[in-house]
């Protein structure tokens, strides 16, 4: 399996942290919320539990392993395919979903709204979604087996709106490497409501060449495994890689390629709800009009926090580093970074944005020759 670029060293950095995973034969794991459904290794066969805390989980900025908010350091295994078949949903589960591109604030929107923790808890980027979206991504047997994927997503998203309280209201962050489930999702779960975080394509390409050499190439394994969910777009990839220009001019397009995928997908899964149960946010409208952008978020996905209690979270979340909490953040340094970024990567940025405002025609070429 090939998790995210994130998930694919994270995963690793969880298991050195925890000790031989014990075989459970009990519904403990199953039924309280301090057990966090983390994996699914279609090789074993095993759904893999980690037991956590409320704390815990809100600290994480990341719940797929990057971090390690195990209690215990053991990890917990039921056998995945008798858990599966005896489960029996008492009703459709009713989910609430921040959609995201990457790299355009989601991080701190999921931990704004979970700030009062007693009414709002937020599952950040779990890792069992990126195992589930790369059993699609490769055409697994369970994948092809329509009635048992459904049940396995459908008892996946039962075990992440698990709460600690009667009153919070659950809120999951995939992973952007589970975009490409989200018309799955969108499928099974009507009643979902979702907000889709993104940006301009200019900040899109600032923040990636911003974040360096790693960013790169998550983008790259990204496009990869987005490529095997719609692949009537492989053939604009390879003509993009055989161009013979620049590289970072190949990169930038490459960027721009998988922002259209992530969107294509978005655009799927929200023809699929009704359109009172979602709304797109720009990153740029969370930046400059954050209050009032909160209280849109919070009507939308009916999680009953008051404007006072918002403020009160956007007054802490925004002094500290979404990813590094230990860190304080300056809007304005960020801007002056992002200056510095778009000055050097110039000529690639706006080189690629052109060929993006010229792609309609391609694309549609794409299609006719799949069709």
């Amino acid at each position: 399996m090939q998790p995210s670029s994130s998930a694919q060293s994270a995963t690793q950095v969880q298991r050195d942290n925890l000790t031989q995973p014990i075989l459970v034969d009990e519904d403990r794991p199953l039924n309280q919320a301090n057990y966090l459904l983390h994996r699914f290794e279609p090789a074993t066969a095993l759904f893999t539990y980690i037991k956590t805390s409320q704390p815990k989980l809100n600290a994480a900025s990341f719940i797929d392993g990057r971090e390690d908010f195990s209690v215990d350091k053991t990890c917990y295994q039921v056998p995945a395919a008798q858990i599966v078949s005896s489960f029996t949903a008492n009703e459709t589960p009713f989910a609430r979903f921040i959609f995201h591109i990457g790299f355009c604030g989601s991080t701190l929107m999921a931990k704004t709204l979970a700030y009062h923790q007693a009414k709002v808890l937020c599952y950040k980027e779990p890792q069992v979604l990126i195992d589930l979206a790369e059993l699609k991504a490769t055409n697994h047997l369970l994948y092809r087996q329509t009635a048992s994927w459904q049940r396995y997503i459908t008892f996946t998203l039962q075990q992440l709106a698990k709460r600690f309280t009667a009153e919070q209201q659950v809120v999951i962050k995939p992973s952007n490497w589970a975009n490409s489930l989200l018309p799955d999702l969108a499928a099974l779960i009507p009643g979902s409501r979702a907000v889709f975080m993104s940006m301009p394509k200019q900040a899109y390409l600032v923040a990636i060449f911003r974040g360096g050499k790693e960013r790169i190439a998550f983008i790259y394994r990204l496009r990869a495994h987005l490529l095997r969910v719609l692949p009537e777009y492989q053939s604009l990839a390879v003509k993009i890689d055989n161009s013979g220009q620049d590289i970072l001019w190949q990169v930038a397009k490459s960027c721009l390629l998988v922002y259209r995928l992530q969107h294509l997908l978005f655009s799927r899964a929200q023809q699929l709800l009704p359109s009172k149960q979602w709304q797109t946010l720009d990153y740029q409208e969370f930046v400059n009009t954050p209050h009032e952008t909160l209280l849109q978020v919070n009507n939308t996905l009916q999680l009953g926090l008051t404007s006072n209690e918002l403020e009160l979270a956007q007054a802490a979340s925004f002094q500290r580093h979404a990813k590094a909490p230990s860190e304080s953040y300056q809007s304005s340094e960020k801007t002056t970074i992002d200056e510095q970024v778009y000055a050097y990567y110039q000529d690639a940025i706006e080189v690629s944005l052109t060929w993006d405002a010229n792609l309609n025609h391609e694309l549609t070429d794409a299609r006719q020759q799949i069709a």
